[in-house]
């Protein structure tokens, strides 16, 4: 998806746009039920347009058509990124992602990942195009790869970052890398949200979805002081 696009790392180096995700709510805000959105869309343009998420297998031949996954091992990972498009959505982002080690623990924690998919992350971020790994039985190859992440956090990954910062710890890499998105606001109660949407004035998520799976040619660009927007955003949650 979005063939062609570029990420500009701080503004200056063009990378292939392979966009890490975090979307950052406190606990019982709905984070899930957009999640299941972002999911229901993947399953609309799979249908329509499966060439989206082409998997070529060693063999030459078209693989499995599984495109997002909750939860993976570095193997698994790059088993299913051979020239293709794939989303690893987690609901459970603070623990799986911790465990996969996304981000470098705070000053003084010694607990270090038990899945470490930290530096296969940040390759297939800087360097998706072309790479091979040497495994215990294989050697893996990865070209053309497009790995989108979203995850849902309540903020343990992002506390831990901010805590290096403050103590003037090493920047971390991957943190860096990652997009991410603060909801806030008052929870809508189940009772008042909205069933079903007026078709005769907008369009419905498969619609949508389509729409979106022809963009391409994108430059995105972050803001620069987003750090700073994001201790603010996390002072304000603790008042």
């Amino acid at each position: 998806m979005c063939d062609n696009s570029k990420i500009y790392r701080a503004n200056k180096f063009e990378l292939p746009m392979n966009i890490y995700n975090l979307e950052v709510a406190r606990s019982s805000y709905g984070k899930s039920p957009i999640l299941d959105l972002v999911r229901k869309a993947i399953d609309v343009v799979l249908i329509h347009r499966p060439s989206n998420f082409k998997s070529t297998s060693k063999d030459g031949h078209e693989s499995d058509q599984v495109v997002y996954f909750d939860e993976n091992t570095t193997a698994g990972l790059l088993s299913s990124l051979r020239g293709c498009t794939r989303f690893l959505i987690t609901d459970e982002a603070d623990v799986v992602l911790k465990k996969m080690g996304y981000t470098l623990p705070p000053p003084g924690n010694r607990e270090w990942s038990t899945n470490d998919c930290r530096s296969q992350l940040l390759t297939l971020y800087d360097r998706p195009n072309n790479f091979t790994r040497r495994l215990k039985h294989e050697s893996i190859r990865v070209f053309d790869a497009k790995l989108n992440i979203l995850g849902a956090v309540s903020g343990d990954l992002i506390i831990g970052a901010l805590m290096r910062q403050a103590a003037g710890s090493m920047a971390d890499a991957l943190y860096e890398r990652t997009i991410l998105w603060p909801l806030d606001g008052d929870i809508i109660p189940t009772a008042s949200c909205i069933t079903n949407l007026d078709s005769s004035k907008y369009m419905s998520l498969e619609q949508f979805a389509m729409v979106l799976s022809f963009i391409e040619n994108i430059d995105l660009y972050f803001d620069e002081n987003a750090d700073e927007q994001m201790i603010k955003w996390c002072d304000n949650l603790k008042r």
